[in-house]
């Protein structure tokens, strides 16, 4: 099944019919939301900066669709690089999941594919920037497309136990 989501809507690509593989046409969506790693696992989240729904919030990176956009990834091409500086192309990106009800409210959530370090970025939006595990996110104010989608996708964010070697069986 390809194409616009259904009339009833759903939260999460994982709530999708089955069978549900591309992700609904970029007519649907409103947003990109980015999810950026570094080499170790950690999310690279934007504290969010303004007045307003999300203000002093850590939030992922990303923005509106514009009439240019030929695509989701074209939208996170030019929202990395407006918001960090970041080269990226459209071929370095993963369609995650997404959130809404509504199509032409939803708002994508994209895997940009490559780790990024400090050394990568500069950042242009926001009040800062920040490396997080997934113990960290669940102890800090969040924004709320990050919230949702750490507690329906927590496997979409590493985590520091995640990255300690295990002893053998019988150690």
């Amino acid at each position: 099944m390809t194409g616009a989501p259904p009339a009833t809507g759903f939260e999460h690509a994982s709530d999708t019919p089955s069978g549900w593989t591309d992700p609904p046409p970029i007519t649907s969506f409103k947003s990109v939301n980015i999810l950026l790693r570094g080499a170790d696992g950690r999310t690279l989240l934007q504290m969010r900066d303004g007045a307003g729904a999300g203000a002093l919030t850590w939030g992922f990176w990303g923005g509106g669709v514009e009439a240019s956009d030929v695509s989701l990834a074209d939208c996170a091409v030019r929202e990395l690089g407006e918001e960090l500086r970041l080269e990226a192309l459209p071929q370095d990106f993963a369609f995650l999941s997404f959130r809404g009800r509504r199509a032409g409210h939803l708002a994508a959530l994209l895997l940009y594919r490559r780790s990024v370090a400090w050394t990568e970025i500069d950042v242009r939006e926001g009040a800062g920037a920040g490396f997080f595990w997934r113990s960290e996110l669940l102890r800090i104010d969040v924004s709320q497309a990050v919230r949702e989608h750490l507690m329906a996708r927590p496997d979409l964010f590493a985590d520091w136990a995640s990255r300690q070697p295990r002893p053998a069986p019988g150690e």
